[in-house]
């Protein structure tokens, strides 16, 4: 199995970096994964809960180069640079391409889209719409319309200590002859619930889907744990009124927040091509 990761961000002034650790193949998070100074052989930190990390940098964090190590039981290791001068999560789009040999050539693409928004259960349950009104765009658009890939994934966060604090994730694996058309179609959709909002049907479709979940997550432990954590870490209430605030939740706020995210131009690409 290989690890891939992405740099999230170098904080010039701050003088740090952070990233995150994913499966090269299924994107999700590795847990405990090492963080290793390549040059020193030194272990500087292992990621969270979420694949995160984050690690002071060494010397002029304006200027220097760092060499990280990546170990985790079960994967190859993965060595890689993080450079201080060069932008990683700027204004604007920056796509990292690099190629590997593959025992099936596929094309694997990460995108991360970042932006600050208000930290509170509104702005969450507007995420959480936003990325499964999507995650439907997508299987009309790209799944079953153009075909060539195996499903894409969407996925969002909300860190009240984070800046950035929203990040906005689409993952997807896809034949590499079809990336060139395909990979287009992931970031018009977006750009179509900016313009347009969601479409009634998908509003609609999440809303019954969100409403049904809550009656299931509610009698677990899981998910008070979940409730019980924010109210005591980010002192609010996720659980208060949630079905009201679903079906409360329109197609402009939906559109709303995508027009935040884009609003943001913190976006970066990270694709893997087979060679």
């Amino acid at each position: 199995m290989i690890i891939a990761v992405v740099i999230l961000q170098v904080a010039k002034a701050q003088g740090f970096l952070k990233g995150i650790v994913i499966d090269k193949d299924t994107h999700e998070a590795i847990v405990g994964a090492t963080i290793s100074d390549e040059t020193k052989h030194k272990p500087l930190t292992v990621t969270d809960a979420e694949g995160r990390f984050v690690i002071p940098k060494r010397g002029d964090a304006q200027h220097s180069t760092q060499h990280l190590k990546i170990t985790y039981i079960g994967y190859k290791p993965l060595v890689v640079t993080a450079v201080a001068n060069v932008p990683q999560i700027v204004d604007g789009q920056q796509v990292v391409k690099f190629t590997k040999k593959m025992a099936t050539p596929l094309a694997n693409v990460s995108i991360y889209l970042t932006a600050d928004v208000d930290f509170s259960p509104k702005s969450d349950l507007e995420l959480d719409f936003l990325k499964r009104c999507l995650s439907i765009a997508y299987t009309d658009s790209v799944r079953e319309e153009k075909g060539g890939t195996y499903g894409v994934s969407v996925d969002f966060e909300l860190d009240k200590e984070e800046r950035p604090n929203a990040t906005l994730k689409i993952a997807y694996n896809a034949d590499p002859s079809r990336y060139g058309e395909l990979n287009p179609i992931i970031y018009q959709q977006l750009q179509h619930i900016a313009d347009r909002g969601p479409a009634a049907t998908s509003l609609k479709k999440v809303k019954e889907y969100l409403t049904k979940q809550y009656a299931q997550m509610a009698i677990t432990n899981d998910y008070w744990s979940y409730i019980i954590w924010h109210e005591l870490d980010d002192d609010a209430d996720f659980d208060r009124d949630y079905c009201k605030l679903v079906n409360a939740v329109t197609a402009a706020d939906v559109q709303r927040m995508a027009q935040k995210i884009l609003a943001a131009k913190r976006c970066i690409e990270v694709t893997m091509l087979s060679e």
